[in-house]
């Protein structure tokens, strides 16, 4: 008989560790940076969901997976948290304060009140005496104003014609009643004559929606640069992100040196800062706002096609027949919804993918609370999938992914890739490196090189 484990993240190195059911409200050390971890005791006392379900469930090994055992990576920053949901029916009461009165006080108390209720009286008879006195002031004026009217001379007036004011801009045709507005005087990135332009406007949720724009240094001649639609890493798949203050310059500098523009966009959805599992009902009340705005955005797709709104009308040097996407992890999976879903892509760039949210999510997918927390959640599993437009896809794919990947399976993209129409797919297949740094060292050349090809 199998015993339950728990999978949580380790705060000191970020190492995913298994751990028993039995070691809630208990301490552990993690075995590598030897970082002494407390686990939250959750109870949930309801029948619908005995344990809290885990967001994050590390996969099993699938039949193709290599037999050799495969090199132990270094720690890297996981895109994914992992996260318990109570159940719904979960109460958190407020803890009531009683107040006693001294024995002897309550003639006292009843004293003081009608004072108070003196001063009020007191109060509203001012008010009323002097809103009298402001009518009769008021109407002497008026009776002023009309007798004089007769002694002025009728005066026409001329109306300016000309607006004032910068003029309206014109809407978006995908963006309904998006404005975009004008691009502000860019700003250098530090060390290099890259220019960085930051600009803000509605978003599909009507919120305000930030995008950054790298432009190659020098100028270009409309119509002859393409344009990566970028967006920021780090999400869960449950909710959005915002772009932050400071973005992977690792991933931008190198397409903005080999001469493309890049456009990082917000997802809608953001969780606001400083929230964590452990205070309880506040947390999952905004992780369900969250995830209700950032699935209605269709899992940051319409984020990215007002991007692509944005560039089109207001930086003429790109040309809209160059239009590439690119992400790693969490954001190579909008990479793909996107290109599977705009048909403006020609090129679409994936590093490390989630491609089937059913198999990355685990457990969760079928999880009573997890129903009830978040709306229609086995449909979007399904809609937020790239998996599930395996069919659909009509532009080149690049993909690249390490086999001793230990954030996201390789044999999960394997799968993927084998749906495709293998025509219009490269995959680069990585022995080593883990998650992150095979997109550094060997996936941002290549798919450069392959993008001007």
């Amino acid at each position: 008989m199998s015993i339950p484990t728990l999978s949580v993240s380790c705060s000191g190195c970020n190492r995913r560790l298994r751990v028993p059911e039995t070691a809630r409200g208990k301490q552990i050390r993690c075995p590598m940076c030897k970082h002494v971890l407390s686990i939250p005791e959750m109870r949930d006392e309801s029948p619908i969901a005995q344990q809290p379900p885990n967001v994050v469930s590390t996969p099993s090994a699938k039949p193709n997976a290599p037999t050799k055992p495969r090199p132990i990576a270094k720690p890297t920053e996981n895109d994914f948290d992992d996260l318990l949901l109570p159940a719904p029916q979960a109460q958190y009461h407020p803890q009531q304060a009683s107040v006693t009165l001294p024995s002897g006080s309550t003639r006292l108390a009843s004293r003081r009140g009608r004072q108070s209720f003196a001063w009020l009286f007191w109060l509203i008879g001012f008010i009323a005496v002097g809103g009298l006195a402001g009518i009769l002031v008021l109407g002497w004026l008026v009776i002023g104003s009309l007798k004089n009217i007769g002694n002025q001379p009728f005066a026409t007036k001329t109306f300016d014609a000309t607006p004032s004011g910068p003029p309206v801009l014109a809407e978006s045709k995908n963006a309904s009643s998006t404005v975009y507005p004008p691009l502000p005087i860019p700003s250098k990135v530090s060390g290099t004559e890259i220019s960085v332009y930051n600009v803000r406007f509605s978003g599909p949720s009507k919120q305000t929606m930030e995008a950054r724009i790298y432009m190659p240094a020098g100028n270009h001649q409309p119509g002859t640069l393409g344009c990566v639609f970028l967006a920021p890493a780090g999400t869960p798949l449950l909710h959005g992100v915002k772009i932050g203050q400071e973005d992977n310059m690792e991933e931008i500098v190198p397409y903005v040196k080999a001469g493309f523009v890049v456009s990082i966009f917000d997802l809608d959805g953001d969780m606001p800062e400083g929230l964590s599992p452990e205070q309880g009902r506040a947390y999952f009340q905004a992780i369900q706002s969250a995830y209700d705005r950032f699935v209605k955005a269709d899992a940051g797709v319409l984020n990215g096609k007002l991007a692509i709104d944005f560039v089109l009308a207001r930086v003429p040097e790109v040309d809209p027949k160059k239009l590439y996407t690119s992400g790693h992890s969490s954001a190579a999976t909008l990479s793909l919804l996107l290109a599977a879903k705009d048909k403006r892509i020609s090129k679409c760039i994936a590093f490390a993918p989630i491609t089937d949210l059913n198999s990355r999510i685990g457990d969760l997918a079928s999880d009573p609370s997890a129903m009830a927390w978040f709306k229609n959640f086995k449909e979007y599993c399904k809609t937020g999938s790239p998996i599930t437009y395996a069919s659909q896809y009509r532009c080149p794919i690049f993909i690249l992914h390490a086999m001793d990947d230990d954030n996201e399976p390789f044999v999960s993209t394997q799968r993927f890739v084998s749906k495709l129409n293998r025509q219009s797919v490269t995959f680069v297949q990585e022995r080593r490196g883990g998650h992150y740094a095979p997109m550094v060292k060997v996936g941002l050349p290549k798919a450069i090189k392959w993008l001007n090809e």
